[in-house]
């Protein structure tokens, strides 16, 4: 009898004929996805907690109540600490027992002592409910596994992987512009400072404000706000270089933008960091520049703009490893084989 697997999905609007969609049928699993279409773009933390979670918190506990009194899965996956309590919720009621996996989890660590406490007891619970949470770096599995004092078999790393669509109209046009995206664990302060006085014109791509703060006299830095999708490819694409700095050293932060760069055949550069460093190898297929060093970005920047050579066959090779090591297919063919090996 084949195992049934639930995936929910509150992003996407349709799952059928995507390559998600394509890589868990060739697993030769029962599977079944609930797509949600919600919109959970947000500006700041308070927008997150009131106006986010709310909704993804109702859409799972109308599909986890769907998925168990229909189909009684022997697993759901999810992507969000909120729908682990959710599906806990409709799972304690209906007495079924379904095992939950999560996806994508990081804890972020507060300064505040009662914080702290609170947050503490709260992802230990989450963890608790979940019979596998997958992180994606060995280092954060580390981490995880001594802090919360749970099980080595509850946290597992698998590396983070995603796909990417080339817009239709990529024609391989580019223009001398350099791009970094993103707002978790940034460091655009550093970035400013160091495009302040290159020659280069530079798109900053994030959603909050207190992050990427120019002044008027700043004329080579752009800074664009509520860009998603293909618009965001598209800026990607056309970019000459890739520049991801990062402000911790200790979380996992980049690997999203990083891989998209790499799909996208783009040399990156990006801080080197205890997760980074599992995404590539440096003058290889990525340059690792220092945590927080102006001049190592500075040098990092010039070094591949003028050196053009070199930069693509950077591009080049990172291409081939994304391909080989972070596709989705990839994503999802570790995932089957964890599950496999829970049952077995």
């Amino acid at each position: 009898m084949l195992m049934k697997i639930d995936i929910f999905q509150p992003l996407f609007k349709n799952i059928e004929g995507s390559p998600l969609h394509k890589a868990w049928l060739s697993t030769g699993m029962d599977v079944k996805f609930y797509p949600g279409n919600l919109s959970l773009n947000y500006r700041n933390k308070f927008e997150l907690l009131i106006k986010n979670y709310p909704k993804l918190f109702l859409f799972a506990l109308i599909n986890s109540y769907r998925a168990l009194t229909k189909r009684d899965p022997d697993f759901i996956i999810v992507n969000s600490d909120v729908e682990v309590i959710a599906v806990s919720l409709i799972k304690f009621l209906l007495l079924k027992k379904s095992k939950i996996i999560l996806l994508g989890f990081i804890f972020t660590r507060r300064k505040s002592r009662q914080l702290k406490v609170i947050r503490r007891f709260y992802f230990k619970l989450v963890l608790s409910l979940a019979s596998i949470s997958i992180c994606h770096s060995t280092y954060e599995k580390k981490v995880y596994d001594r802090y919360f004092n749970l099980s080595k078999l509850k946290i597992h790393y698998i590396p983070y992987a995603l796909h990417v669509y080339k817009p239709k109209d990529d024609n391989n046009w580019e223009e001398e512009y350099i791009v970094s995206a993103g707002r978790s664990n940034r460091d655009y302060k550093l970035l400013i400072q160091v495009a302040t006085d290159l020659p280069y014109r530079f798109k900053i791509i994030c959603d909050n404000p207190r992050l990427v703060s120019i002044n008027c006299n700043t004329k080579n830095i752009e800074v664009i706000s509520g860009c998603y999708g293909a618009n965001y490819i598209s800026i990607l694409n056309n970019a000459r270089l890739i520049v991801i700095p990062l402000a911790v050293s200790d979380i996992s932060a980049g690997q999203m933008v990083l891989l998209q760069a790499m799909a996208l055949g783009k040399p990156v550069i990006i801080t080197k960091t205890r997760s980074t460093i599992e995404y590539g190898s440096h003058l290889k297929t990525v340059y690792f520049c220092k945590l927080g060093d102006l001049d190592d970005l500075k040098s990092a920047i010039l070094y591949l703009m003028q050196n053009r050579s070199i930069s693509d066959q950077i591009s080049s090779n990172a291409k081939k490893y994304y391909e080989e090591n972070h596709t989705i297919e990839s994503y999802v063919k570790n995932i089957a084989h964890l599950i496999v090996s829970m049952q077995s």
